[in-house]
């Protein structure tokens, strides 16, 4: 069908609008959608006076104030998990809080999409912050396969992940599927793995470890931060600012806390 052909308009009085082309929409009996598919929605911009206002806004991971930078392992791991030769694969990436698991993702979401496959978030619908009215075309038709990521997938609710797996858009023909699911603990996986029987999908868990001293990526993290954080507050030299602590400290196993420390130098 041609793009005009697929087109879907979606207006709504005194209430809330949503539509997705190319896949299916399962609500609750009060109308409200169960989760909320939207094409990726990239990194957030952020005016820089805004962002000095209150410095822990430029930790955010969805503002990417910090570029990607470390975890060469863990990307490639991700990469080889994209590009086998399964219809349809289900990763359970878990890590504590701050380790970095969103940032990791929306590398892998970016290179995706620049190698043509077609990348599409998932946000639970009960608490999920609401995309702009209309409609969201995510018909993979054409691309080199779909990519699906879910944030948080701990928190939802396995009746809402269930149905989720049931959208036809994780099961067209001739499009390789991934499906990455990010969490901070694996108890829920069990349950998600049992559904995903019914579709004879391959099913993977990996853990995001801590940032490992001594090789040189908290170093080469914290350099990157600073001089990301210096960019924010106009410091034209911020080579000089060490480290408020040892970076060899275990607490410095978390990106976040790498970040955090960059940010109070």
């Amino acid at each position: 069908a041609s793009p005009a052909s697929r087109a879907l308009s979606v207006t709504a009085v005194n209430g809330f609008a949503y539509g997705v082309v190319g896949a299916d929409i399962h609500v609750f009996g009060n109308g409200l959608p169960l989760y909320l598919l939207v094409n990726w929605p990239g990194d957030l911009t952020a005016d820089r006076a805004w962002l000095r206002e209150l410095p822990s806004r430029m930790l955010n991971a969805s503002r990417a104030v910090v570029p990607f930078t470390g975890r060469d392992d863990e990307l490639q791991d991700l990469r080889q998990w994209r590009d086998d030769d399964r219809k349809l694969s289900v990763l359970w990436l878990h890590g504590s809080g701050g380790q970095g698991k969103t940032r990791l993702a929306a590398r892998l979401a970016a290179e995706s999409a620049t190698a043509g496959w077609r990348v599409v978030a998932a946000f639970h619908g009960p608490d999920a912050d609401r995309p702009e009215p209309g409609s969201q075309d995510v018909d993979p038709t054409g691309a080199a396969g779909l990519l699906l990521v879910i944030d948080y997938a701990d928190r939802w609710l396995l009746t809402n992940l269930t149905w989720l797996l049931k959208n036809t858009l994780l099961h067209q023909e001739g499009v390789p599927t991934r499906v990455l699911m990010l969490a901070r603990g694996k108890d829920g996986w069990p349950a998600v793995s049992a559904v995903l029987d019914n579709y004879q999908a391959g099913a993977f868990v990996r853990f995001l470890p801590g940032l490992a001293d001594g090789s040189g990526e908290r170093e080469s993290m914290f350099r990157v931060a600073r001089d990301s954080f210096a960019a924010i507050y106009g410091l034209p030299d911020a080579a000089s600012l060490d480290p408020p602590a040892p970076l060899g400290d275990p607490e410095f196993g978390l990106t976040l806390a790498v970040h955090m420390a960059a940010l109070v130098a």
